[in-house]
């Protein structure tokens, strides 16, 4: 064996022009922050346009993480303490404080996995405009930067594990798209299978002609439409059986003819 041999070149996987745009418009669009959405994906696909590249080291990419992070506990933070205008917040009577912490930590969560693409945009934006493809999983990851120590300590070097976060970024936009009311449209459903066309496109099976795969894509998305359409209706009925159930249930204890009063 060739020692000297040169290493076998490492195909790395990133998304396609436009389609980090696309999926950034659709999500400003699902969520209600439609110039959000456009003025991202623009600034990400610049990239093509724009030639400049910054060298950013591990320690820069694991500082604009954290300022990622901060950003995000800064941001849920401001959601949490300022939802008492619609019953949240720490504000109100001490009877109903429960009630309106509850009410902001279901907003506050809502809104933290909504707003997951602007969290994140610094950091993709980092990978976008930097001179290496790919980010290293130390700087994302705990557990990977104490395995790399770990394995500098036992003088074996560091690990070398890296990852292009576009594909990584297409989903956690597709899945922040995803929470909204439901209000019985199908444009979130319909756009997604377009984009997740988009990407499957490049990845589809040479063995077969174009007509076979984008047929049998379809059938797929078909009877995924109509499937969750028929588990919505199931979870509905299953709601209303139950609430009757319960209803019958606690019938059985309870008397007409006495009443309970906080009298005296």
């Amino acid at each position: 064996m060739n020692e000297n041999a040169p290493a076998p070149e490492v195909r790395v996987l990133k998304a396609p022009p436009l389609l980090l745009g696309a999926v950034l418009m659709f999500w400003g669009w699902q969520s209600g922050l439609p110039l959000a959405g456009v003025a991202l994906g623009i600034v990400l696909e610049s990239a093509w346009v724009i030639k400049v590249r910054w060298e950013f080291s591990d320690a820069d990419l694991r500082r604009i993480m954290t300022f990622c992070t901060m950003f995000a506990f800064a941001a849920m933070l401001y959601v949490f303490t300022t939802s008492q205008e619609s019953g949240g917040g720490f504000k109100g009577a001490p009877s109903t404080v429960g009630r309106a912490m509850s009410i902001s930590s279901l907003k506050t969560s809502t809104a933290f996995f909504q707003w997951l693409p602007m969290f994140l945009f610094l950091f993709v934006a980092a990978q976008t405009f930097s001179t290496r493809e790919r980010i290293p999983l130390t700087a994302v990851s705990i557990i990977s930067r104490w395995r790399s120590l770990q394995d500098q300590k036992h003088g074996h070097g560091p690990a070398g594990r890296s990852v292009n976060v576009s594909y990584p970024y297409f989903i956690v936009c597709l899945f922040s798209a995803g929470i909204h009311s439901n209000e019985g449209s199908t444009s979130f459903y319909l756009g997604q299978c377009c984009l997740i066309f988009w990407v499957l496109w490049r990845f589809r099976s040479r063995r077969f002609g174009i007509l076979v795969w984008a047929l049998a894509l379809a059938a797929v998305m078909t009877f995924g439409y109509f499937g969750q359409r028929d588990i919505i209706a199931l979870q509905q009925y299953n709601g209303g059986y139950l609430a009757r159930l319960l209803a019958q249930f606690m019938r059985q204890w309870a008397d007409p003819m006495q009443s309970t009063t906080a009298i005296g």
